[in-house]
């Protein structure tokens, strides 16, 4: 017969306390002190020692430690007052960054698999210790995916209308930014030509067959400055002198898919933006809900330089994004970099872009696209700023008449039933 393991008692730390006094200023040996406080011998010589903690409880210690525990739910209540929602996924993976840093600091391993990350128990723990409750989208059909609630983009324009009168930003439009990403390819296809039909002359053009391309992060003020670019090469850098003739104090990086990524980000903001932006702070940056742009490491950066981050709801770039508004910034480079490169391709008929080539001509890109009208257009196009919400085009937007529903606070559903791909804004309710 298997004999039953008895659970181990835990005492209170203010009698050990006491125990503790005792030994050290009253002169009692500590059985004498153990007897008189009804507390084991060997355990109060443990905290003698050094050998374990006053406050110590029994168990497996928490992976995370109650300081880094409150400053993840810092940052999930950070991400949702300022309009980016956040899902089951994220919070894990923003706990497995702090992890992480912390035990870079202390200089121990990791206690969790970077790879796993933390379990469904830890997360269900988290949870009910933090009263966190997520909201389980409503089913959407194609249809009305396609469009945006417009109670959604009301909530939008009201946190944008008070984040900038609480902060003094209403008339500072060199205080007000808008941040993104595009993408070019190195081979794109060229417009239709003029030729000669009776001469039979053919209307072809030659393509290297790449589908390699060259990310490029904006920054654009609503006064109609533009920031120097971050460019993003997949993989690798060129191999060539290519910063010489790229746009001026232009910032350079890579990854290996050529997209934008978390400590990139959080690079461009130490070494570009907190540099080249408005010295008048606080400063407001409006972008769009990629995960890169909210590690705890944005956040800390941004709190540091007293930069205040709010995204845009999702699906909504494409009319609230003044650098993706049309006839916004990103539609004329895109087609000014095709002109670019297709006059390049008339005067010399096996042009291909490259790497080396591609700051130069993106120079030139800029210079012809990227003008104070035409970024000023963009902000005043999707109602940003000046803040005008009857600029959104309600054909984009539906009424959403369905009722929310809420998962239960049981570990099965708060496991299980939260959707990771489609959150809702707010997600979170801390």
């Amino acid at each position: 017969m298997e004999r039953s393991r008895k659970k181990r008692k835990t005492w209170d730390p203010k009698l050990i306390e006491e125990a503790l006094e005792d030994v050290r200023k009253n002169n009692l040996t500590p059985t004498q002190a153990a007897r008189k406080h009804g507390i084991p011998r060997t355990t109060l010589n443990d905290k003698i020692s050094g050998k374990g903690r006053v406050d110590a409880r029994n168990g497996r210690r928490a992976i995370l430690s109650k300081e880094e525990e409150a400053s993840l739910v810092f940052y999930i209540k950070y991400r949702v007052d300022r309009g980016f929602p956040i899902n089951k996924k994220s919070i894990l993976s923003l706990a497995l960054a702090i992890h992480v840093r912390g035990s870079k600091e202390a200089g121990v391993p990791p206690k969790v698999n970077r790879k796993k990350g933390f379990s469904q128990k830890w997360w269900r723990a988290f949870k009910g210790r933090n009263k966190l409750t997520l909201r389980k989208p409503s089913p959407l059909d194609r249809g009305r995916r396609d469009s945006v609630d417009g109670d959604v983009v009301k909530q939008f324009f009201t946190l944008l209308k008070s984040t900038l009168s609480d902060n003094g930003l209403s008339d500072q439009p060199h205080r007000v930014y808008n941040v993104d990403e595009t993408g070019f390819d190195l081979d794109p296809q060229k417009k239709s030509v003029e030729t000669f039909s009776k001469m039979g002359a053919p209307a072809v053009s030659v393509r290297k067959g790449t589908r390699e391309h060259i990310s490029s992060m904006e920054c654009v003020s609503a006064d109609g400055s533009a920031l120097p670019p971050l460019v993003i090469f997949s993989k690798s850098y060129p191999s060539s002198a290519y910063k010489l003739e790229g746009p001026t104090n232009a910032l350079y990086s890579t990854t290996q898919s050529g997209f934008i990524e978390g400590e990139v980000f959080v690079e461009w903001m130490k070494k570009c933006f907190c540099r080249f932006a408005s010295q008048e702070r606080p400063v407001l940056l409006l972008m769009d809900q990629h995960a890169a742009h909210l590690t705890a490491n944005a956040i800390d950066t941004a709190l540091a330089n007293d930069v205040i981050l709010m995204g845009l709801p999702p699906h909504t770039s494409h009319f609230l994004q003044s650098l993706d508004a049309q006839g916004g910034p990103f539609s004329k480079m895109k087609s000014t970099f095709e002109d670019v490169v297709n006059e390049m391709r008339l005067v010399r008929p096996n042009f291909f872009m490259t790497k080396s080539v591609f700051p130069k001509v993106y120079r030139v890109v800029r210079e012809k696209s990227l003008s104070m009208s035409v970024i000023k257009t963009g902000f005043e196009k999707t109602g940003v700023f000046p803040v005008n919400e009857s600029k959104v085009d309600s054909r984009w937007l539906t009424l959403n008449s369905q009722p929310e529903s809420h998962d239960d606070d049981n570990e099965e559903a708060g496991a299980e039933d939260v959707d990771e791909e489609e959150p809702v804004n707010p997600f979170v309710k801390c």
